[in-house]
């Protein structure tokens, strides 16, 4: 599930935040890894179906279009997906915009950080 969660940043950090913020392979590493935390706290029902929902999206790739989403390429993700963002059902929207939302929310924090400053200055 990680290796989605990190595809999924990836393309939501290269489509809404790079110009302003870059791309920065550590901060999306634990992006990725603080998202599957996050849903992992929540309680059961929910952590289950945020699972099972990111699996069907991973998968829905292969089914459209012979590839999972996270062997697809950029572009390729964008199109998946937009699909899921315009789907008539809304449980579908309703992912793209919690991994949108957790994503930039993260992704931002862990931006601002001085850890993350330091971290990426090296040692002084």
């Amino acid at each position: 599930m990680t290796k989605v969660v990190l595809h999924l940043a990836r393309n939501i950090v290269s489509t809404l935040l790079e110009q302003e913020f870059g791309q920065d392979q550590h901060v999306l590493n634990k992006t990725a890894v603080i998202i599957v935390q996050r849903i992992r706290q929540m309680p059961k029902f929910l952590s289950w179906a945020m699972v099972f929902l990111t699996m069907v999206f991973e998968w829905s790739g292969f089914i459209l279009s012979g590839k999972r989403f996270s062997s697809k390429t950029l572009s390729e993700q964008n199109e998946q997906i937009e699909r899921w963002r315009d789907s008539r059902l809304s449980v579908c929207r309703d992912v793209v915009q919690f991994y949108e939302k957790m994503t930039v929310f993260i992704y931002c924090s862990l931006m601002d950080s001085p850890v993350t400053d330091r971290q990426r200055s090296g040692p002084t």
